[in-house]
């Protein structure tokens, strides 16, 4: 279980991950991503708290989607899967678990997309599974929802099937939009929202404009 800290210890370890997510955010490198891994590490050595622990798998998974070399992903990838389930053991919410099963979907995800004839026999259901999982113990996180839909979609093209992806994409949207500024006794993630606001314009715009007309 996460260590309880003072007012303090919060407010800095809110500091130092909130100004990791804002470079991110401007620059969303392998340079950047390995700094912010660097710099948690440091950081769960100090405190040993859920939310050190997650920027930390989060920022290992933007090495490993980043990286330029086989090696450095395969190490960011080694590193996850080894401290995944002692950061599991560390939930102890719902909402914290989702949002740790989400991380893990989103790895195998990231792989299976390196290579899908390799890959997607055994990771494709592994990635359906982490994202449903997800979402049935927190059913209001966006992360899992998003990423499922673009997951399905990309399989319903593969395979040459049809799938409402702007229903599920709107769905995650209205759950981002309800947890803008929301924060519980740890600094919740907000990735995600404006990948998923951009897939809404570009692939939805029509449709929904085409739903409010028919309603109205």
């Amino acid at each position: 279980q996460a260590k309880e800290l003072t007012e303090v210890q919060q407010q800095e370890l809110d500091s130092v991950i909130t100004d990791c997510v804002k470079k991110i955010n401007r620059n969303n490198s392998i340079e950047t991503a390995t700094t912010s891994m660097q710099v948690l590490e440091r950081l769960v050595r100090k405190y040993d708290h859920w939310s050190s622990h997650y920027y930390l798998l989060y920022f290992k998974l933007l090495v490993i989607r980043n990286a330029k070399k086989n090696e450095v992903a395969q190490n960011a990838y080694n590193s996850f899967m080894l401290s995944f389930d002692q950061v599991l053991k560390k939930s102890v919410t719902n909402r914290q678990k989702s949002e740790l099963y989400t991380l893990k979907g989103f790895v195998y995800l990231t792989a299976l997309s390196s290579d899908p004839i390799k890959h997607g026999r055994e990771l494709a259901p592994k990635v359906t599974g982490l994202f449903e999982k997800a979402t049935s113990l927190y059913p209001e996180n966006p992360r899992p929802i998003y990423l499922n839909a673009l997951f399905q979609q990309g399989m319903s093209k593969f395979f040459n099937k049809k799938y409402n992806l702007c229903q599920d994409l709107v769905l995650a949207n209205k759950y981002f939009a309800m947890q803008a500024n929301g924060r519980t006794n740890y600094l919740y993630p907000t990735w995600g929202a404006e990948h998923t606001a951009n897939e809404i314009f570009h692939n939805c715009t029509c449709q929904i404009k085409e739903s409010s007309a028919t309603e109205n």
